[in-house]
């Protein structure tokens, strides 16, 4: 139940992560700087599982998370799971793309659910992969967009790609498509609502050539009007 877009910019690009989970949890906190192996980070917090579902550096490297549904029906869960919020913090201070896809492809993965991760680093390269509870494969796409929904899976992220490409053959304005409430089904859409679950914020962040710009849009508390501004001053790729 979550959406993520990414798009390039003249030096850096815009990334936008929908949240949705379910009322009744916990509302998030607001993003606050942190730091990891001497480079800071900007991240939101979940209070319940104590992680984060996305994480953006000094440098530009963003990682994100999202459940992997479709797996979730099939693996068997580990007995003691880990937090899958932990992942973004434990990959919080790689700066190239490069680096995370080496220690995610060699690091112990059985104590977690099934789950998405992605990876983008401010020089526009990006990787995202897809643990099934198994194994750890290559999370293959044609654009620079994941959806996930439990909700009438199929459907409903089919729907979601095909706003996608209407909003992005004409325009590049991955708000557009990230706030879409066009669908009768709010279900279907990226601002998502169902009696069970809802989009909780909308992440949108951009690096730029001297700066990492967080807006947070709080849709649990004060709405698209107000969102909360982070901003992180862009050091040299590490």
């Amino acid at each position: 139940m979550c959406t993520v877009s990414w798009r390039s910019l003249e030096s850096g690009y815009q990334l936008i992560f929908n949240r949705d989970e379910q009322r009744t949890r916990s509302k998030a906190r607001l993003p606050a700087v942190c730091a990891s192996k001497n480079v800071s980070y900007l991240a939101p917090l979940d209070p319940e599982g104590g992680g984060t579902w996305i994480v953006v550096n000094e440098v530009g490297f963003c990682v994100f998370l999202l459940n992997y549904y479709a797996a979730q029906v099939q693996a068997a869960f580990p007995s003691m799971p880990q937090s899958r919020g932990s992942l973004p913090v434990a990959f919080a201070h790689h700066g190239k793309v490069s680096e995370a896809v080496e220690e995610i492809q060699i690091k112990n993965l059985e104590a977690y659910r099934p789950f998405i991760v992605g990876f983008v680093d401010g020089n526009g390269a990006s990787a995202s992969f897809a643990w099934n509870g198994d194994q750890l494969l290559e999370w293959t796409r044609e654009k620079p967009f994941i959806t996930t929904s439990s909700f009438k899976a199929q459907s409903v992220q089919a729907y979601r790609e095909n706003l996608y490409d209407t909003i992005l053959g004409n325009s590049e304005d991955l708000l557009e498509l990230h706030f879409s409430e066009a669908h009768q089904n709010k279900a279907f859409n990226p601002l998502m609502s169902r009696p069970d679950a809802k989009t909780h914020c909308v992440s949108v962040i951009e690096v730029q050539q001297s700066e990492i710009r967080y807006q947070y849009y709080d849709l649990m508390g004060s709405g698209f009007d107000t969102p909360e501004v982070r901003i992180l001053s862009r050091s040299g790729d590490r």
